[in-house]
């Protein structure tokens, strides 16, 4: 473990496949070697909209917090996240208004489930903008941003209003639209490809760089496979995406094939391991729909069972020829409409509308779709109800069995 040192200067040998890491600070100036390289570095340069007189704006990191330098101001804030719908509530009781801009429409955490939208505990510029008309949130692109009498002269493009242009004007322009990867330490021989507007390395589905082999991501960078789609960028998600890295390393590296567990063959066997892993499991709870739990059968008849991989990944790996295995995710349906007013349909064989958390079961034959099970959702979370839980799985697992080749949908999408 090196510690108090930072690493300045990374490199790769492509003759010998090895990295070099040079390390500067406390305990620095020592030179590293090694295979792979796991990058766990997160954000640290604020991203800023491109456009002429950017270097006009107040990035999030060194702007004032402090709601008395902001009274009576008309102020911009860039961004529809939670850092920009934060500093705005900040501010909303000093201001003379605040504007929120961003090209796309505002998302909302409780109802695309994704919690790098915006927070209930963040919104309330909200109220002041639907039922006051003392502030806005803008769908625009910033054209140009200068200086005139003093104000700052916004030149803005709207999303969806014909084309529309239009200048405005305000006291303060300040940035809250999030942090991108630092590449400063990578020579070029090391540099990743970057992706989403350079805020993220691109990388596999184990979350290897896609043109430096051996380089591994992980952290907040991991949240490259799932942006805006679960849990990943998230403490309390990319931790059990960390477990599934290590282990990925440690079957390349060392020679430590990925963890499973032998089972029984047979459908009650399969009922039983999958029942107690979708009543307990934190990893395919939080990473919904991106970590999955793969059950086995393999050619001598025997089963596996695996847990915590990514759901993509499994469909290129070797797992994925066999010609009868299941994935085993935990998903939320897509919401239409009206969030809070669902018209739910508490039937086994509708529980594939459901909005909310619930098991699905998958079985493929190589990458073809063989069969697809939702379980219904449920108030505490409990999926161990006999008729609306494990008699659905049970005879799933059984009709998979009784008939390999059989297509089996159970449950209408």
């Amino acid at each position: 473990m090196i510690c108090d040192a930072r690493a300045h200067g990374i490199s790769k040998d492509e003759r010998t496949g090895l990295f070099t890491v040079k390390t500067e600070g406390k305990n620095g100036g020592k030179v590293y070697q090694a295979r792979c390289v796991v990058m766990a570095s997160g954000f640290k340069h604020p991203f800023k909209p491109n456009c002429p007189g950017d270097n006009l704006i107040e990035d999030y990191t060194t702007m004032s917090v402090d709601p008395l330098e902001f009274k009576n101001k008309a102020v911009l804030v860039i961004g529809k996240g939670n850092s920009a719908f934060e500093t705005a509530d900040n501010l909303i009781h000093t201001t003379s208004l605040i504007h929120v801009c961003s090209p796309n429409p505002l998302q909302l955490a409780w109802k695309s489930h994704y919690i790098g939208h915006l927070r209930a505990v963040n919104n309330n510029l909200l109220d002041t903008y639907q039922l006051k008309a003392q502030n806005a949130v803008l769908d625009c692109t910033i054209k140009k941003i200068e200086k005139k009498d003093g104000k700052f002269a916004v030149d803005v493009e709207y999303t969806h209003a014909l084309g529309e242009k239009e200048t405005l004007y305000y006291d303060r322009v300040l940035n809250c639209t999030g942090f991108r990867v630092d590449t400063a330490h990578f020579d070029q021989s090391a540099m990743p490809v970057l992706t989403k507007n350079s805020k993220f390395p691109r990388m596999t589905n184990q979350w290897e760089s896609t043109n430096v082999k051996g380089m591994f991501f992980c952290g907040v960078l991991s949240h490259e496979r799932d942006w805006k789609k679960t849990t990943s960028g998230f403490i309390h998600g990319f931790r059990y995406c960390v477990r599934t890295l290590a282990n990925f390393i440690d079957e390349r590296y060392h020679n430590v094939p990925y963890p499973s567990r032998n089972i029984v063959c047979s459908p009650d066997s399969f009922l039983d391991h999958t029942l107690a892993r979708l009543n307990r499991s934190s990893a395919i709870w939080q990473e919904f729909g991106f970590l999955a739990d793969l059950i086995v059968v393999n050619e001598d008849g025997k089963a596996q069972y695996l847990e915590e991989l990514p759901k993509k990944y499994v469909h290129e790996s070797a797992w994925s020829t066999s010609d009868h295995y299941y994935l085993i995710t935990l998903e939320f349906g897509k919401i239409c409409g009206d969030p809070f007013a669902i018209e739910r349909k508490p039937v086994p064989h509708e529980a594939a509308i459901g909005t909310f958390l619930h098991p699905v079961v998958r079985r493929y034959q190589g990458s073809k779709l063989m069969g697809e099970l939702h379980l219904l959702e449920d108030l505490y979370t409990d999926w161990t109800h006999q008729e609306k839980h494990v008699k659905p799985l049970r005879k799933f697992f059984a009709d998979s069995f009784a008939d390999p080749t059989k297509l089996i949908i159970m449950s209408k999408m």
